[in-house]
């Protein structure tokens, strides 16, 4: 589970294990979707060999949310390090908490808000509602303006920066929407969102379909359709 960037010979590891060997490690609030991801593959059955790791996971959030609330929910950094109990040395800094801020800003990233959605549709635990809240009420606290919402430069200081991310309103937002909507608006099991929140309806390959009778007819098979550049157009292949 793991593929090599075509821009440097490092590798990007997908596999659940990764983000528990680690005994220093950065917390990027983009990469916080990745519980969602494993939620999404372990529901379809994909990777149950890895529960026991997505369960670990989804426990470093909890700690995550708990330990560092004050800094995620009232001023929201970008970037956390944690710092294992054996790599303590003495620093003041490290004595009452195992993490630090890394990154000072934060520009109203969905990813956080994205992995709540799909924890909560999947398990109906209220408490990601509670902490998307949270979320929602350190935006209006801090990052509310007459015109709008804005980015903070520096969540120690609280100084605004002079923009709307598209992303807030196309993303974030959307998914506080869904975080609060019955799971039968844009139900998970008819769509799928891309990594721009787009809804996407999910066409299984043999789809079962009615005659006019109201009888199940055959299933019947998909065409297959392989994008090209615009410039080529598309072709579909038929089985």
């Amino acid at each position: 589970m793991a593929r090599r960037s075509s821009s440097s010979s490092r590798w990007r590891y997908l596999h659940p294990a990764y983000y528990l060997k680690r005994p220093k490690r950065l917390a990027f609030l983009f990469i916080v979707f990745v519980v969602a991801t494993f939620a999404v593959w372990d529901r379809q059955s994909l990777v149950r060999e890895h529960e026991a790791e997505i369960t670990k996971l989804q426990e470093q959030l909890n700690r995550l949310q708990d330990q560092g609330e004050s800094i995620l929910a009232d001023s929201g950094t970008e970037q956390l390090e944690f710092i294992a109990l054996s790599q303590r040395t003495g620093d003041p800094k490290y004595q009452q908490k195992d993490m630090s801020v890394g990154t000072s800003w934060n520009i109203l990233r969905p990813e956080t808000v994205e992995s709540l959605v799909y924890l909560w549709r999947f398990t109906g635990n209220k408490t990601y509602q509670e902490w998307g809240w949270n979320i929602f009420q350190a935006f209006e606290k801090n990052s509310r303006i007459d015109s709008g919402y804005v980015g903070l430069k520096d969540v120690n200081t609280g100084v605004k920066d002079n923009m709307m991310q598209s992303f807030f309103l196309a993303e974030t937002l959307k998914y506080l929407y869904l975080l609060f909507s019955p799971p039968s608006v844009i139900s998970f099991d008819e769509w799928v969102f891309n990594t721009e929140a787009h809804p996407l309806k999910i066409v299984p390959r043999n789809d079962k379909v009615e005659n006019e009778e109201g009888a199940e007819a055959k299933p019947q098979s998909k065409a297959v359709i392989r994008p090209f550049g615009r410039k080529q157009g598309r072709i579909s292949d038929h089985n």
